[in-house]
């Protein structure tokens, strides 16, 4: 029990377990997570979750506002129709048992006063904050990369999990519920008796009788010390047992399980250019920062390569890309150049799988249509997934470019338009699709 030098002490035969602030952050943010997945296990707290995502002016600073409808409560009311009613209450002075009784109008209800027509069982909605990230995370757990293939590379993954329990570990592996249920096992395996009990009365009486004796003889205090003593033992079995004791402490064991995963890359393209306004520019960094996350969560040996353009692409790295601005006109094949020689020098098709998502407002001059459906008929075969979101507001010009381009391959294309944030949010959980 080393591990537990710096949190348990034992104090008299008791453990007392003292609060480490480095695990504290940790808990809490685990604590807060199993009450925010059981508030979504409420169907109408779920959909009204899910539609604050449209809600205009409902997401603001990372948070998101969302009313949370009443939960059913228990309400005493009156059923007509049902029970034998034969008991008369004390006082009455007017009625006999078997006397019919006019039931008031069921609009009044008995009483008087103002309302709202919901009764007093019912409950007001109440709107609540919640950060959106933690949100997310949890729309986004079944969410997957699709059209994941076997390649020739591969990377060691390491997941874990809960198998069973064990004597002793971390701090913040404890199982409090077992523990406690030890303890009390411990504790009422050693109570008194009905035997002990009745004998620790007798001991009492005689102790009474002994010590009104006088004079007391010498026998009769061996005796008497001989009676406390057995007492004391009888009284430390039945009260004094420790809470919880270190035998008592139990720790959910989690395993080490190593998997062998597919090299995967995903490429983040966007549109920096001057056509590109705040408004679209902040909504496609919400699609990449989404997919991002996705990332992190889900698939953390994934490698990520950045890339922005206006009239010509460059590659850079994530801060750059979700801050970098620029001006001028917009030249979309200069990216998936960039695009097509990064695949080629680093990241082998056979050897990788590619997802690629790109943000633009559709803006394209007409000489460059034909250079970039040349490049996508080049490219999407090497693709698993490729995603153009489209965030502009006077028209997608790049749309049948794309739609052309990978005509052949319409598994491997998606396409999703958004004007705002709370749209953003609704076009990704349609293009990337949950675990069947």
């Amino acid at each position: 029990m080393s591990d537990f030098t710096k949190t348990l002490k034992n104090n008299n035969g008791t453990v007392v377990i003292e609060q480490d602030p480095t695990y504290r952050s940790a808990h809490e943010s685990h604590i807060k997570q199993l009450c925010l997945r059981r508030l979504f296990q409420n169907t109408e707290i779920r959909k009204q979750i899910l539609k604050s995502f449209l809600t205009n002016d409902s997401i603001t600073n990372g948070k998101i506002k969302v009313y949370i409808p009443p939960l059913s409560l228990p309400v005493l009311k009156i059923a007509s129709g049902h029970g034998h009613k034969k008991k008369v209450l004390v006082g009455n002075d007017q009625w006999r048992v078997g006397d019919w009784i006019e039931m008031p109008p069921s609009s009044a209800g008995g009483g008087s006063g103002q309302g709202n027509g919901k009764g007093q069982g019912d409950a007001e909605d109440f709107m609540h904050e919640f950060d959106l990230d933690e949100i997310l995370d949890i729309l986004d757990e079944d969410r997957i990369l699709p059209n994941m293939q076997q390649k020739e590379a591969a990377v060691e993954s390491v997941t874990f999990k809960r198998a069973g329990y064990a004597a002793d570990g971390p701090p913040e592996r404890m199982n409090v519920a077992r523990s406690k249920s030890n303890s009390l096992m411990r504790r009422s395996l050693k109570k008194l008796t009905d035997e002990e009990k009745e004998r620790y009365n007798e001991i009492k009486e005689e102790i009474v009788q002994i010590e009104a004796t006088v004079p007391l003889t010498d026998e009769l205090r061996e005796k008497l010390e001989g009676l406390r003593q057995e007492r004391k033992q009888l009284r430390k079995k039945g009260s004094s047992l420790p809470p919880l004791m270190e035998k008592d402490l139990s720790f959910n064991r989690i395993s080490k399980e190593v998997h062998t995963i597919s090299k995967t890359v995903m490429f983040f393209i966007m549109d920096v250019s001057g056509s590109m306004n705040t408004t679209m520019r902040q909504t496609a960094k919400v699609v990449m920062a989404r997919q991002l996350r996705l990332l992190q969560r889900a698939y953390p040996h994934v490698d990520k390569e950045w890339i922005i353009h206006h009239t010509t692409a460059k590659i850079v790295d994530e801060k750059s890309f979700f801050t970098t601005t620029e001006t001028g006109g917009t030249v979309v094949s200069s990216a998936f150049k960039e695009l097509q020689k990064l695949i080629k020098e680093q990241y082998p098709p056979e050897k990788y799988n590619i997802y690629v998502s790109y943000a633009s407002d559709g803006d394209i001059f007409p000489e460059e249509t034909s250079i970039l459906q040349g490049l996508l008929q080049q490219l999407i075969p090497s693709i698993n997934y490729l995603t153009y979101f489209y965030v502009g507001t006077s028209g997608d010009d790049l749309k049948e470019v794309f739609e052309a381009g990978t005509a052949q391959y319409p598994d491997q294309f998606a396409y999703g338009a958004a004007s705002s944030i709370q749209e953003a949010h609704k076009e990704f959980a349609r293009i990337y699709p949950t675990k069947s």
